[in-house]
């Protein structure tokens, strides 16, 4: 693959500070600029065959570039900017009057996913672009041509996809947020899960202070005349749903999904198993000897026992179930009672936004870390010790199912409700890491860095359920993010 327009080194975001459509325009004059140069009537006549057929290979090729730029960036001035932010406002912030600060936050996230989609497009036709043009390259007398595109247009044009990148990656690093994927009706449209948060200032200007979101005044760096085409949404449409659902339904086995905004719909919502791993997996369960119900069934395991109990599993599945409906009880108890209290007007809707999969990973580590759960079963004279993770999921999806069946979609989608409660998530773990930072400091000194000594001491500063939840929702979270939150393939395949 070529790679004249990787992205991946440093740009300059700084060009973007006043007019991001002016700058993004050096796409259409370099797209004419090299359409002249390949003016077949400047060639030696044997070439012009060749030359011609080139320039009308490109034309699509530029074409997709011109739409992509009516698209997406000729919609970022003026009245179309302006209609798109009101739109997004009202689906974000439907219960109140948006401020100043909103309404800029709601800006900032429209310029983000809309520049987003149009580099994705644009890197992808200049990069086949110069692919093609490297046909110039057979002959003395094209390869002037094809110098003199490199030299004037093509080198710029990857400066300032480079310059792009870095005005992205900026966004990114100062809000908070992530390109997570495409919509299902039209993936060129990418979408973000980039948060409102009260702390941070979402003016534009302060893009290019290099100092971070918070602490500036408030000011319209641009006037508000712009928006958008109309985003298209996902279909919600419960027919098309159930259709689709009944195709994997008979492979795979997993969560609903009740939002309809591109920040509630991504994989972190869905928890899935295969239904013919689980069955594999069953069959493994009800052949074992021993299943460890807690920690204090670990001893007097051995081969000899195990002959003589095996296929007892079957005697196990009730027990097991108590026992995970036990775990899973005790875990969402505590999340709010416990763990984060009063983190929002409606808790039940906001454990659903922390998700099966972060559920699953409570239970996992509280099984792992105490060495219960598992199963022992015989197999070609060895004792094999099986976790059965796909039987734990189906238990939980059924749970999650159970608990929130009745939950409404206006719930769900209520952002005010969801952002206040992951911000006082974030603002939780701030003030634990401070805490444990400060701890590390006070005591003996060592060798392990701050997020090493973290890591061997979750339990002591975070707590393991807290830690599972900030990974779903610390974007710098010292655990590790949570992967789900920036994908929705599965959200795609399912949904």
């Amino acid at each position: 693959m070529n790679t004249d327009f990787d992205t991946g080194g440093r740009g300059n975001y700084q060009r973007f500070s006043i007019d991001i459509g002016g700058v993004l325009s050096l796409h259409l004059d370099t797209k004419k600029n090299i359409q002249e140069l390949l003016d077949s009537r400047d060639f030696r006549a044997e070439h012009k065959e060749f030359v011609e057929a080139l320039y009308f290979e490109l034309i699509p090729i530029f074409r997709n570039i011109e739409n992509a730029y009516k698209r997406f960036i000729e919609k970022l001035s003026g009245s179309s900017m302006k209609e798109e932010i009101e739109k997004q406002s009202y689906e974000l912030f439907p219960d109140i009057l948006p401020d100043e600060n909103e309404r800029n936050y709601v800006k900032i996230k429209i310029i983000f996913e809309f520049v987003s989609s149009f580099l994705k497009i644009t890197i992808a036709s200049w990069t086949e672009i110069q692919e093609r043009l490297r046909k110039l390259l057979k002959n003395s007398d094209t390869k002037i041509t094809y110098d003199k595109i490199n030299g004037l247009y093509l080198t710029k044009i990857n400066d300032l996809n480079l310059d792009t990148q870095a005005f992205l990656e900026k966004i990114k690093s100062i809000f908070h947020g992530n390109i997570v994927g495409g919509l299902l009706e039209d993936p060129d449209i990418l979408v973000s899960n980039l948060l409102y948060e009260d702390s941070i200032n979402y003016d534009y200007s302060v893009i290019f202070k290099g100092t971070g979101a918070q602490g500036y005044i408030v000011h319209d760096l641009h006037d508000e005349e712009d928006l958008f085409q109309e985003f298209q949404h996902y279909d919600s449409d419960s027919s098309k749903n159930l259709a689709k659902e009944s195709e994997v339904q008979s492979e795979y086995y997993y969560t609903s999904l009740i939002g309809t905004k591109d920040w509630n719909r991504n994989d972190s919502y869905i928890l899935c198993i295969k239904n013919i791993d689980l069955k594999e997996e069953e069959k493994k369960f009800y052949s074992s000897s021993f299943v460890v119900l807690n920690p204090a069934e670990n001893s007097n395991i051995n081969m000899a026992a195990a002959l003589v109990r095996k296929n007892s599993g079957y005697s196990f599945v009730s027990r097991y179930t108590q026992m995970l409906n036990a775990l899973l009880e005790y875990a969402f108890n505590n999340l709010l009672n416990n763990d984060f209290q009063n983190l929002c007007d409606d808790g039940h809707a906001f454990l659903y936004h922390i998700g099966p999969v972060v559920i699953y990973m409570i239970i996992q580590e509280d099984m792992n870390r105490r060495d219960f759960g598992h199963c022992y079963f015989v197999e070609k004279n060895a004792l094999i010790k099986l976790f059965p993770e796909n039987t734990i999921k189906k238990h939980i999806i059924n749970f999650w199912t159970d608990k929130f069946t009745k939950l409404s979609r206006e719930r769900v989608d209520s952002y005010i409700n969801y952002s206040k409660g992951v911000q006082n998530v974030r603002s939780s773990y701030y003030h634990l890491f401070n805490i444990a930072a400060s701890t590390k400091k006070r005591g003996r000194s060592d060798n392990l860095t701050i997020e090493v000594y973290l890591k061997m001491n979750m339990g002591k500063f975070f707590g393991y359920r807290r830690a599972q939840v900030y990974r779903r929702f610390v974007h710098d979270c010292v655990f590790g993010a949570l992967p789900e939150n920036n994908s929705i393939e599965l959200v795609n395949k399912f949904f």
